[in-house]
């Protein structure tokens, strides 16, 4: 039995086919839903970038973060790196935000930290889509899902606006 294709089976297939040679199919991602305006000029650019367990809380010793517009979509990404007693650690951040409020934003992508003393001194790279709170009478956006999910431990990965 033979089976007969449509044009349009056939023009659908061929542009499936012609987008995934161009890296394009499956890969569009909305753009940023943006509610506060002073907020997206707030993240938009250099930010500085922490990991409680790295360094001692100062800005010299913290990471840096970039948050661009790519076409209507915010990216963010970043790292810090330890120094002195938290030589070897570092924390990694890359991913989109997906939404952004008065005093919060939605992040999707990958958040990458290594301690000494956590996991074993193992990399712990997890998948995420949490958002990040800017509580009232602070001036840093915390991710709110501390969990660390290779070991009992909380994470305050932490974004200041420079």
């Amino acid at each position: 039995m033979k089976r007969r294709f449509g044009r349009r089976a056939i023009a659908g297939l061929l542009l499936l086919l012609a987008l995934a040679a161009a890296g394009l199919a499956g890969s569009a991602v909305a753009a940023t839903q943006v509610d506060s305006q002073t907020a997206k000029t707030k993240l938009l650019g250099p930010l500085w970038l922490s990991l409680q367990w790295i360094g001692d809380g100062s800005f010299n010793a913290m990471g840096k973060a970039q948050v661009e517009d790519r076409d209507g979509t915010l990216h963010l990404s970043g790292r810090q790196d330890g120094k002195g007693d938290s030589a070897g650690d570092w924390l990694e951040i890359d991913g989109d935000i997906l939404a952004i409020g008065l005093r919060t934003f939605h992040f999707k992508g990958w958040i990458e930290t290594r301690v000494s003393y956590i996991n074993d001194g193992n990399p712990c790279r997890r998948e995420v889509e949490a958002d990040f709170l800017m509580k009232t009478g602070k001036k840093y956006w915390r991710l709110q899902a501390i969990d660390n999910p290779c070991d009992v431990a909380a994470d305050y990965v932490d974004l200041f606006p420079k």
